[in-house]
């Protein structure tokens, strides 16, 4: 048993700070008393201090094989393999900590973080709840409890939690960052910037405002260089915070920084979100493929997929078997893609393989291929069926598409509203002709004076599939007018002319400061001069259009 001059002595040390001097002693103590757990709980405490996690994380699972109801040091190993974004493993030791003891309030909340971390906010709601009946006046839980409502879009919750939060603890650096998440979802941009700064200088230590102060200074106002400023600050601070070295990486794409920003963006959320044992054979990192079998596996949007499905003709160049899983929905378009020798739906079982890598990663492995297009095709029966029924719209033909997915982030700052299409419908000898599909189209009525729209009839891509019909109606059209969605990659990989509508700040694959793109050689970049206003950016269009330039 330990001696308990031993335990007030260790225990003084912890509340003087002297880390140095209390794991000198513990050094002699675990020696002497290798089977007490509250040694190895204080070892693992003080090994966190020193920064030498894997001894901490060590010590800790020591303490809760000694004493597995010891709540307190299931949390802490909790806290610890949270902060090394292990997110699996934190989640079962915040599990345990609850489990040895209900009422952990404490342990309720982490539980909870480490939940809404994994994207899991629905289930940490349950217990957010439990942590508020044992103590109504737990901030961390209305923190938590906000950030939670923000994810899941119920944001009259959110607000109420958030500010329960701040009544409790005026001035939270946390918690003024959350509250800045939550008026960007509100197109509050100019408030949230705000509310980031506040959060910084509030507590400087915290790294999720600084991260939040760098993503919206690059997504929203596109300060650069600053957000990579604030991108390392976070990092300083939190080595491991994958959504930060994300973020950054999307930054350094933007400014042309491959070999960084390739490298980062491999943190991207969708890469850990990735069942490995789907995916457990060995990743391809460039080694020879002659004569072996490779899976090249869809991640994100469709949008992705139509973008980076080029690097399957590359894979089959040096000498692969290529087999790509693709979402559903575009297994018919993909059907005709060079260099893919067999294409599964995902989430059906793989064939026999040698190597996998997800296709937003085959950049990292071999850069930006040279421009190449078309290497999407649209069927010849759709072709055929959409022939006359095109050519006998008058004029001018512009396929439109103006919105994308609204649950998107930043949606408010990449779609576009109809009614500023209205300099180009004011060109005389052009028609518009609508791509839009289920999002935005019920803005085609409210906009019938000022902007016409052809909607073709029958409705496209309803039988034949997904992007079948749009793709052939693209081919027989003289241009192609869109904001920042798939439409915009199903007509690049198509090859034909496309004018792409970018924010002031765009995604990153569209770079800064050019009007052709590396990705797509018939592609024109229109850029807003200012954030959220669209009107210049129509106006140049028009003009361009007027004179017959850039056609």
């Amino acid at each position: 048993m330990l001696p308990a001059g031993l335990i007030q002595q260790l225990q003084a040390l912890v509340q003087q700070g002297q880390v140095d001097r209390l794991v000198e002693l513990l050094n002699e103590a675990v020696r002497q008393y290798p089977q007490e757990a509250e040694i190895h709980h204080l070892f693992g405490w003080a090994a966190t201090q020193q920064r030498r996690y894997e001894e901490a994380v060590a010590h800790f699972r020591e303490a809760v094989r000694l004493k597995p109801d010891a709540a307190g040091s299931q949390n802490n190993l909790g806290l610890l393999l949270l902060e090394q974004e292990r997110l699996g493993e934190a989640i079962e030791a915040f599990k345990a900590a609850v489990g040895a003891q209900p009422n952990y309030v404490d342990g309720l909340t982490n539980l909870s973080l480490a939940l809404a971390r994994a994207g899991l906010c629905e289930h940490a709601l349950f217990f957010l709840n439990e942590a508020l009946k044992h103590d109504p006046r737990c901030a961390d839980a209305h923190h938590y409890l906000g950030f939670c409502y923000l994810t899941l879009g119920r944001l009259e919750e959110a607000e109420r939690h958030l500010a329960a939060a701040l009544e409790l603890r005026p001035g939270s650096g946390g918690y003024l960052s959350t509250l800045g998440l939550l008026r960007e979802k509100q197109h509050r941009a100019e408030e949230a910037t705000v509310l980031f700064q506040q959060a910084v200088n509030a507590n400087p230590t915290i790294a999720e405002p600084w991260n939040n102060l760098g993503n919206v200074e690059a997504a929203v106002w596109g300060n650069y260089e600053r957000a990579l400023q604030y991108f390392n600050q976070t990092l300083a601070i939190r080595p491991l915070y994958a959504d930060a070295k994300y973020h950054r990486g999307m930054v350094e794409l933007t400014i042309g920084d491959f070999e960084r920003g390739w490298a980062d963006y491999e943190f991207r959320p969708t890469m850990f979100q990735k069942s490995r044992e789907r995916y457990g054979r060995p990743r391809w990192n460039g080694e020879p493929l002659a004569g072996k079998t490779i899976v090249l596996h869809c991640e994100q949007g469709l949008g992705d997929t139509l973008q980076f499905i080029r690097y399957a003709q590359y894979a089959k160049r040096l000498g692969a078997m290529v087999v790509c899983e693709v979402q559903k929905p575009l297994m018919r378009l993909l059907a005709n893609t060079p260099g893919i020798d067999s294409l599964l739906e995902e989430g059906v079982e793989l064939p026999p393989h040698d190597f996998q890598i997800p296709l937003l990663s085959m950049a990292n492995v071999l850069g930006i291929p040279p421009q190449q297009a078309p290497y999407l095709f649209a069927s010849a029966e759709r072709l055929e069926f959409w022939k006359p029924r095109i050519a006998q719209i008058p004029g001018f033909k512009i396929g439109i598409a103006w919105q994308g997915a609204p649950l998107f982030k930043y949606d408010w700052l990449r779609s576009i509203p109809l009614a500023q299409f209205a300099p180009l419908a004011r060109l005389s000898g052009h028609t518009l002709i609508s791509l839009q599909k289920s999002d935005g189209v019920d803005q085609i009525a409210a906009n019938r004076e000022t902007v016409p729209v052809v909607v073709l009839q029958p409705e496209i891509d309803t039988t034949a599939g997904a992007f079948m019909d749009t793709a052939a109606i693209m081919m027989h059209l003289d241009l192609v007018v869109t904001s920042d969605t798939a439409i915009a990659h199903l007509a690049g990989g198509l090859g034909v002319r496309v004018w792409l509508a970018t924010a002031y700040a765009p995604d990153w694959r569209w770079m800064t400061a050019r009007e052709d793109s590396p990705w797509y050689p018939t592609m024109r970049l229109f850029r807003q001069t200012k954030v959220a206003q669209w009107e210049d950016v129509f106006e140049k269009m028009a003009t361009m259009l007027a004179v017959g330039r850039g056609i």
